[in-house]
């Protein structure tokens, strides 16, 4: 039978009509549809919808200037702090005190030796005063009794030259002898040496009256210098004392860290407190891996996470980045920064880390004062210490690009 002929017979038998045509039904159309409109739209989207590319940092909220350690002055014991974490202060405000027994024993030492010479300086001079009244009591009498002598003495003189000139006459008419007229002579010249003596006795007298009068008021004048010297010195102990004694406060600005406990004892430059600079505006500061720092550029989007906010619940403050450091950060210039070796050492855990300096949205009608992606925000405040974590946009791709990453070239995009 040849194979035309089979063919034939199998066309015009009957013998499949009984089997039953199956027919596609609504649910299967609508399927269907629903897939080619999914896949239209998948299609779409991967060539007009974009996925970002994000690098994920954590630092904490500060004020732009940094943190202040405040140190102490001088050694002693922490008496009391005046402030607490948190607390607002302001330039020159005495923030701790700290007790030094070696300059309140300083500072006594000097009050003792002050009180005492005040007390030998009246006691002498009150002594020199009344000597100097004896002695010039003494030497206007000596004065006195000089004055009487030189007057009996001028008298005598007077007498003593009318001699002289008597016997000169009757010298001249040879009624007596030379030796006679020479002995007159000579008792003259006796009592004038003796009232020249007399009245330089008076002079002397009257300067040692002027020395009298002047002790006292020298000796006075001396210990008046040396109580100045040794006031001079108590002041300049108690001003060290209160210097060194008491920290305080540099600059405007909020206490963020109590650095040491009452009562310790601690040396001369002790840091005690951490200000935050007082300044209005604040900033993220986060630290981001180096091999992804490298991506980001001023002006990026960035998504800043509080950790006293759910992301889940609150969503993100919106913000920009503002800088990025060229080099990866070194311990100590994040400790110039922060002041805080725990928070340094956290952030440097992940290995080499750089700077990046995120200014975050303003709002007026949120309790935060930040622009929130999803809601106001929460009811807290989110201010300087505030540890936090950022994502930043790096870059946007089609999601086709992903998918085939060779149409990149082909559609010209880089």
């Amino acid at each position: 039978m040849s194979l035309r002929r089979i063919s034939k017979e199998k066309l015009s038998s009957p013998d499949q009509l009984d089997q039953t045509m199956h027919v596609a039904g609504p649910m299967y159309w609508t399927s269907l549809l629903a897939i080619l409109i999914a896949l239209a739209a998948a299609g779409i989207w991967s060539y007009t919808g974009s996925i970002p590319t994000k690098a994920i940092g954590e630092g904490t909220v500060i004020r732009p200037g940094g943190v202040f350690n405040v140190f102490a002055g001088g050694s002693g014991f922490i008496k009391d702090f005046k402030v607490k974490v948190g607390d607002r202060v302001h330039a020159n405000q005495t923030v701790a005190e700290i007790y030094q027994p070696s300059s309140d024993d300083d500072i006594r030492a000097l009050e003792e030796h002050l009180a005492e010479l005040r007390s030998q300086t009246m006691q002498s001079v009150s002594l020199r005063q009344d000597s100097a009244k004896l002695q010039i009591k003494s030497l206007d009498l000596e004065r006195e009794n000089d004055r009487n002598e030189i007057e009996q003495q001028q008298k005598m003189a007077k007498i003593t030259s009318d001699e002289v000139g008597t016997d000169e006459q009757l010298f001249s008419k040879g009624l007596i002898t030379r030796q006679v007229l020479v002995d007159a002579q000579q008792r003259l010249v006796t009592i004038q040496t003796s009232i020249a003596r007399l009245q330089a006795a008076i002079s002397q007298a009257d300067s040692q009256a002027f020395q009298s009068n002047w002790q006292p008021t020298e000796l006075k004048r001396q210990q008046e210098i040396e109580i100045h010297d040794l006031e001079a010195r108590l002041l300049g102990a108690r001003n060290r004392a209160h210097l060194n004694s008491t920290v305080v406060a540099p600059v405007n600005g909020e206490i963020v860290e109590e650095k040491i406990y009452t009562g310790a004892m601690i040396p001369t430059g002790t840091p005690v407190v951490s200000i935050q600079a007082d300044t209005d505006q604040v900033i993220a500061v986060l630290y981001v891996p180096s091999n992804l720092a490298k991506d980001i550029k001023p002006g990026m989007e960035a998504e800043v996470s509080p950790s006293t906010a759910k992301r889940e619940e609150y969503g993100f403050i919106r913000g920009k980045v503002t800088f990025v450091a060229r080099y990866p950060a070194t311990t100590s210039g994040m400790m110039t920064l922060f002041e805080n070796d725990a928070l340094v050492n956290s952030l440097r855990s992940r290995g080499l880390v750089t700077e990046v300096d995120i200014a975050m949205e303003r709002a007026t009608d949120t309790p935060s004062g930040f622009r929130w992606s999803s809601s106001r925000g929460p009811d807290t405040i989110i201010g300087p210490g505030t540890l936090c974590s950022a994502q930043i946009v790096t870059r946007k791709q089609k999601p086709i690009t992903l998918v085939f990453p060779f149409l990149k070239k082909l559609m010209g995009l880089h």
